[in-house]
């Protein structure tokens, strides 16, 4: 899984895109069983993963689910958005999303964000079966 986070979010429905603003340079990563991992890559690095690059199973293939967790001001929890992101695009010191809504409904307002990025596919990345980040190489214990 991926998460990213920012300092603030703002949505433009018409669009269907969400900005991550001010987010991190700094994407983190971790896995769970068979191989539990952590760690963080680089936004440049991150966003080879929705290439070609990245394998036949990367995320412009195969657009991933994330959870958007925000908390809105004058709210007491936060909100919880499930959605499918495709086209990131770096502008400035933000990331920009298109998104389709899968469960929930986006916030009214923005605030301290978090973005909890599924992983995807058999292929590269963060271990035998994870998409993500590798050592120098693709696919950490896959020599």
């Amino acid at each position: 899984m991926f998460v990213q986070s920012a300092d603030d979010l703002k949505v433009d429905p018409a669009a269907s895109t969400l900005r991550l603003v001010k987010v991190n340079q700094q994407t983190l990563y971790f896995s769970d069983r068979p191989v539990r991992i952590a760690g963080h890559i680089k936004m440049g690095d991150y966003l080879k993963e929705w290439t070609a690059k990245a394998g036949k199973d990367n995320f412009a293939a195969d657009p991933p689910n994330a959870t958007l967790s925000v908390y809105e001001p004058g709210q007491p929890e936060n909100t919880l958005v499930v959605v499918k992101l495709t086209n990131p695009v770096v502008d400035g010191a933000d990331l920009v999303y298109t998104y389709k809504i899968i469960d929930g409904k986006m916030p009214a307002a923005g605030g301290a964000t978090s973005l909890f990025i599924d992983w995807i596919g058999v292929g590269g990345g963060v271990g035998p079966g994870f998409h993500g980040v590798g050592v120098g190489r693709r696919g950490v214990g896959i020599r």
